[in-house]
Order: C-alpha cells, then sequence, then structure tokens
C-alpha cells in the first residue's frame, strides 16, 4: 500500500470557517527578502544558504501603528502560515506581522520530500503578495458553536459510559454560560513555533545555570497581545526594547540580487552538464557491436564530452567562487569606510579648518 504522509499542520477550521477567517491548508509562506540563512551540504561542501520557510521578519514587517508591535524590532517565525478573510466576513482583520511582496506559498508536502534549502530555492517564483502572518480580529459574530459544547464520538461515549459503569457515578459539575454571540477581540498567529527557543531565546551556561538569554521580540509579542485584550496596555510603553541586531540592509539586499544570479547561473550550468553526460552515455550505448568500427570516432567524440563536462564544473565552480569573492570584497569595503573613512574624513576636516583659520588671521 502507498505511505500516507502524517497529518502535521493544526486545524481550527471548526472555529475560523463560521467566523470567516481562512488560513490556506498546507500552505506555507517562504519569504525570500526575509529569510534566515542556515548551514547547508552541498557537493561543494558546506554552505551559508536562505532556507525560505523560517522568517526573520524586521521593523518594516512589523504593525507601527498597533501596541503590540509598535516598539518591537524583530520577530522571527518558522513555517508560518497565511491569514485571511472570506468574502462576505464582517470582522475586521488589522494585520499585525507580514511577509515582504517577495514571497510565494509553498506546498508542505515539499518542506517533507525536499528538505534541501538550495531546492527551494531553486523552485523559489515570486507572485509580488504581500501576506499576512499574525492579525487582530475585531466586531460582531456568533459562536461557532451555537448548540454549545460539540459532543464526543460515539466510541468515546461508549468508553465513558464503561468507564461510569465501572467506577461510581461521577458528581455533576456547573459549567459556565456559554458565549452566544457578541463583540470579540482577538489575535491570531499562524505559527505554532513562534515561542520555540530556538527561534527566539539563547541558552547559555554561567556557573552551572542555564541563563536563556532573546535576540528576537517573539515573547514580548506574546505578551503584548495579552495585555492589550485582557484591557491593559500601561506597561507596554515601558517594557524593554533593546536592538538585538542592526544588520546591513542594503549589504544584505546586494548579498540576495548576486546569489539570485548565481542561482540562475548554476541552474544553466547543471542543466548542460546534465544534457552533456546525458550524450556520452547515449553515444557510450549506442557503440555495440560495432565498437571495433567505431571506437575511434567514438572515443574522439566521448573525449570531447568528458573535456566540455569538466569545463563545466571548473565554471561552475569559479561562478560560486566569484560570489563568495564578491561578498568578501563588500565586506572589505564596509570595514573600510566604517573604520578608516569616518576618522580620515575628520582628519581632512580638521587640516582644512586649520588652514581656513590661519589664512583669516593673516
Amino acid at each position: 500500500s502507498p505511505m500516507v504522509m502524517p497529518e502535521t499542520a493544526s486545524d481550527l477550521e471548526k472555529l475560523f470557517d463560521p467566523w470567516g477567517i481562512e488560513i490556506p491548508k498546507g500552505k506555507v509562506v517562504g519569504d525570500a527578502d526575509n529569510a534566515m540563512r542556515v548551514q547547508s551540504r552541498s557537493q561543494h561542501g558546506p554552505q551559508d544558504v536562505m532556507y525560505l520557510p523560517w522568517l526573520g521578519l524586521g521593523v518594516a514587517n512589523l504593525n507601527r501603528d498597533d501596541f503590540s508591535t509598535s516598539q518591537l524590532e524583530s520577530v522571527n517565525m518558522g513555517s508560518a502560515g497565511v491569514l485571511q478573510l472570506k468574502k462576505g466576513a464582517t470582522l475586521e482583520m488589522t494585520p499585525l506581522i507580514q511577509t515582504s511582496r517577495n514571497s510565494m506559498l509553498i506546498d508542505g508536502t515539499m518542506l517533507m520530500l525536499h528538505q534541501d534549502p538550495s531546492t527551494l530555492l531553486q523552485n523559489f517564483v515570486s507572485d509580488n503578495k504581500v501576506r499576512t502572518l499574525a492579525a487582530r480580529f475585531s466586531g460582531h459574530l456568533k459562536s461557532a458553536f451555537p448548540n454549545g459544547v460539540p459532543h464526543e464520538d460515539e466510541d468515546e461515549n461508549k468508553d465513558q459510559e464503561q468507564d461510569n459503569k465501572d467506577d461510581q457515578k461521577p458528581e455533576k459539575t456547573q459549567t459556565a454560560p456559554q458565549f452566544k454571540e457578541g463583540d470579540v477581540n482577538f489575535v491570531v498567529v499562524a505559527d505554532t513555533d513562534i515561542l520555540s527557543d530556538m527561534f527566539w531565546v539563547k541558552s547559555s551556561n554561567f556557573l552551572g545555570m542555564q541563563i536563556k538569554q532573546p535576540f528576537a521580540d517573539n515573547g514580548d509579542f506574546v505578551i503584548n497581545s495579552l495585555d492589550i485584550l485582557s484591557g491593559n496596555d500601561d506597561l507596554i510603553s515601558l517594557r524593554s526594547r533593546g536592538e538585538f541586531s542592526r544588520p546591513f540592509t542594503r549589504v544584505e539586499a546586494i548579498r540576495r540580487e548576486a546569489e539570485a544570479e548565481f542561482r540562475d547561473r548554476e541552474k544553466q550550468l547543471q542543466d548542460k552538464l546534465k544534457q552533456t553526460q546525458q550524450r556520452i552515455q547515449d553515444l557510450q550505448q549506442k557503440t555495440g557491436d560495432s565498437e571495433v568500427i567505431l571506437s575511434a570516432e567514438q572515443n574522439q567524440e566521448i573525449d570531447r564530452f568528458r573535456q566540455e563536462m569538466l569545463n563545466t564544473r571548473k565554471e561552475l565552480r569559479a561562478v560560486q567562487h566569484e560570489l563568495q569573492k564578491n561578498i568578501e570584497r563588500l565586506g572589505t569595503l564596509l570595514k573600510f569606510i566604517n573604520i578608516g573613512l569616518m576618522p580620515l574624513l575628520i582628519m581632512v576636516f580638521a587640516i582644512g579648518t586649520w588652514f581656513y583659520r590661519n589664512r583669516s588671521a593673516e
């Protein structure tokens, strides 16, 4: 029988469908502008590559007009879904965390079948859409369970009845009045990993104690949301807002563009390499019984194809090395600007001021 892939996605369709909220099933967001970098092994050795489903979202992706996100610097997510309203929905949706336009939806099975980050990058095609990963919903709605608490499955009821026969009759508990309809205000995050330590907390050992230091604002985002939902936003402006990192956004953009060009060239060369290998294989298969007669011509042709294959591999390595050199060259230039250029400009300004004062004194 065919292997059945296990269902790993959470599903709140019973709640969301009556409310007009939709999360496309089995889809994960990939964002090339905010993808985290991970170490990946390839035939060329370990590489620092972007992993599209893991997102490091900065100020540009956070709602600066909402108290829960207005003072945050970064929120990290892993394999997040997308939030959207259905047609005719009565709720109002306020996006809190969004992707860039350089994003796409990835089928969840792709992450299980192709775990190599480079494979996801090669298949990335942006559809130029900003997607909502976390949002505040407000408005008037009716309960998704108008008949009260849903009944258990028949099998579970039978098991419960049997348990009740074996044990003493359980006491009846008083249930609280159930919500029927009214005004609501709630937050939905389409990511179950937002509080996973690996995405926002770093652990270190200090004198035998585990010290946890946040490197992203995931925890503050959740606490802010809870404070607002509970009607208390007094402490939000006082909560610590340290800037954990100040990335060179322009440098990162240049790097992403260079990597995109490299991937295109790499794909062309790999396709050429496969074609050359296929031609060698076809040529060897055609030899058959006439190998003695055609051996000289066949060998010359095979040698030519093999040389072409070697040249293609060399060119592929050269393209990769050139990318790394460009990044290193850019880093060296930035170091010079940050370390040497500013003192040099100050020195030139001081000398110019000295000459100007001397001439004025004369």
